[in-house]
């Protein structure tokens, strides 16, 4: 696969943000596992959109939207939880490890301080990515200082 591009969310990108949010195993490694319905997306990505301190990217590969990545503040401090989401025609072909890798270099340009990733236990490829990535584990929390 070619190189990890971020570009920002758009409104013409929700339906398949909502497709990919509802694959079984994207909801079984997230913390809030259940199925969404497209009214609760719909209110979600209203509300996220208008947050200009939260960021929302579409990761693309040789033109093709592979998933997402999200990065919400944490506090005041520029602290950053991040959030990757790779769809799975694309999953395990490293594309998870270079979304990191294009995170840890936004946040590098914007400013933000630290990254944190929270992953389930039974996660082990996310951790992989994480730790490949320089995040230092702190229980089930990942940081990367920017």
């Amino acid at each position: 696969m070619g190189e990890v591009m971020l570009r920002k969310v758009s409104e013409d990108d929700l339906k398949q943000i909502f497709e990919w949010r509802n694959e079984r195993e994207v909801r079984e490694n997230s913390f809030a596992s259940h199925k969404i319905s497209w009214e609760e997306h719909q209110t979600y990505w209203k509300k996220r959109l208008a947050q200009h301190d939260f960021y929302s990217f579409i990761i693309v590969v040789e033109k093709e939207n592979v998933g997402l990545l999200r990065l919400n503040p944490v506090d005041a401090n520029q602290k950053y939880e991040v959030h990757i989401l790779i769809s799975s025609t694309y999953r395990r072909r490293g594309l998870g490890q270079a979304t990191v890798f294009a995170a840890i270099q936004f946040a590098k340009q914007t400013g933000i301080k630290k990254l944190i990733a929270k992953v389930k236990s039974k996660n082990i490829p996310s951790k992989k990515i994480f730790e490949k990535n320089g995040f230092v584990p702190r229980c089930s929390v990942y940081e990367y200082n920017v």
